[in-house]
């Protein structure tokens, strides 16, 4: 499987899938196919921005997703993406990465839903939330069914 990492950084993995639709959609208004994107508010004063980036491992230990969460001022942003071939994954998937417990009121899917956005969320984030945010897929990705 083709992989491309951030240099020097095992946890930086990026699908080459992905890297390849970024180039040749530059312009796009949406986020490649696999990505899905959360938004939320974020209280903080001393932490204008912030990056945690996570690799996400299938059942034979081979990269299958990255996640990454970041903060820009008053915002998180939490961006999950996997391959290509792999953008439709299985409701079972899907249940799995959606926010759940005190990250649903928090958290506004913006990429990948047609929703509408409610704004300013119920719930703000603090710095200590976003930590737990960040690792919230840590165990991996389900086995598929």
């Amino acid at each position: 499987m083709p992989r491309s990492k951030f240099r020097g950084q095992d946890y930086g993995w990026i699908p080459v899938s992905t890297l390849q639709w970024l180039y040749l959609h530059h312009d796009a208004r949406m986020p490649p196919p696999g990505t899905r994107v959360w938004m939320a508010g974020f209280s903080t004063s001393d932490l204008p921005a912030s990056v945690q980036a996570a690799c996400l491992y299938d059942a034979s230990r081979e990269p299958a997703a990255q996640c990454v969460t970041f903060s820009v001022g008053c915002v998180l942003f939490q961006v999950f993406a996997t391959e290509q071939e792999d953008a439709d994954l299985p409701p079972d998937t899907e249940a799995w990465l959606a926010p759940r417990g005190p990250y649903t009121p928090a958290l506004l899917q913006i990429a990948q839903s047609c929703s509408p956005l409610r704004w300013p969320p119920e719930v703000v984030f603090g710095v200590g939330d976003r930590e737990a945010l960040a690792g919230r897929l840590g165990q991996g990705l389900p086995p598929r069914s």
